[in-house]
């Protein structure tokens, strides 16, 4: 697999475990748990959501071969 298939795989497999994330942020908004526990996810979703933005900057694309 080319560089740049196996870059836009990490990047599927994080935004996968962002929606993850994400749904465990509403089923426990909707089940009225502790706050603190959505707080804790929230930052973890920003941090993932931030390595995306990161990562898929121009720059840290991978360079040349085949897709």
């Amino acid at each position: 697999m080319s560089a740049l298939l196996d870059f836009i795989e990490e990047q599927q497999d994080i935004a996968e475990q962002l929606c993850m994330v994400l749904e465990a942020i509403d089923a426990l908004h909707d089940a009225d748990i502790d706050r603190r526990a959505c707080e804790g996810l929230i930052f973890i979703a920003r941090d993932m959501a931030q390595r995306l933005d990161a990562n898929l900057c121009g720059e840290k694309l991978p360079k040349g071969g085949e897709a």
